[in-house]
């Protein structure tokens, strides 16, 4: 089995399309076809309303198996219509939370799960793992008509399937995947430590270099910060470059020298 949740990774601004045809049907690609798209997940919990988003019908790269969190990127949501939906649907004082996951519950290697997480992925099992699947909610999405083919705008009380604040669920022992608009969160990956079976034993874990925000609730980045350089490589690159400008006043210097002679 296969199960993997996670967020995106290339230096880029995508912008959401605003609108789609008349009639549309997302695509997002479930875990059961082995290298599910990553989505986002956006709730207002006090309305009842919600919005997914493909990323990977903005970025290819966004599924669960080519992502490796070692780039930056952004999501521009302003201009999709099922997102202004949303947004008209929230009011000051607003609960709004968000998630960015993916599925891959193909069992033909180990399982996997990446998501976004405050909190502690150390009491995570195999089975609990191998018991997280997506595809019941992604295929509700897929399956309602609308105006985007990238993207839905749903209510519990119009249609509760495809609504990700019910809808969506993570199993027992997985960390809770939501958290407040506007707070930056880590993203992780699980993976079993066998191919099949069910068991107690614990996952390897892996936090992803960047982390997931977003803000405004307009734009939805995935920021990796750059790593310094280590201290000696840092004093050789600053010692190589004052030899270079040493060795430029020098020839400077030299080339004076020259004309005056020439000059006298």
């Amino acid at each position: 089995m296969h199960s993997r949740i996670t967020l995106i990774g290339y230096v880029a601004a995508f912008a959401v399309a605003a609108s789609g045809p008349v009639f549309a049907n997302t695509n997002i690609i479930p875990g059961s076809l082995g290298d599910g798209s990553l989505f986002l997940n956006v709730v207002d919990q006090t309305s009842q309303t919600s919005y997914t988003l493909d990323l990977s019908a903005l970025n290819a790269s966004d599924k669960v198996n080519e992502f490796n969190g070692s780039a930056s990127q952004s999501f521009t949501l302003t201009g999709d219509a099922n997102w202004t939906s949303f947004t008209n649907s929230v009011a000051a004082g607003d609960v709004v939370v968000y998630n960015v996951v993916g599925n891959d519950t193909l069992k033909t290697a180990n399982a996997q799960i990446a998501f976004t997480t405050a909190g502690a992925t150390g009491n995570t099992t195999n089975t609990q793992i191998r018991n997280n699947n997506f595809d019941p909610f992604i295929n509700a999405v897929n399956s309602s008509t609308n105006t985007s083919t990238t993207s839905l705008f749903a209510s519990a009380s119009g249609n509760a399937p495809a609504y990700a604040g019910s809808a969506f669920q993570t199993a027992a022992g997985v960390p809770n995947t939501f958290v407040t608009a506007g707070t930056a969160v880590a993203f992780y990956n699980l993976t079993t430590t066998s191919v099949t079976g069910n068991n107690l034993t614990k996952p390897a874990a892996t936090q992803y270099a960047g982390t997931w925000d977003l803000t405004n609730l307009s734009t939805l980045t995935y920021s990796v910060s750059s790593v310094p350089l280590p201290m000696p490589l840092t004093l050789l690159l600053s010692g190589l470059a004052l030899m270079g400008v040493i060795a430029r006043r020098g020839k400077s210097q030299s080339s004076d020298v020259s004309l005056s002679g020439l000059a006298a």
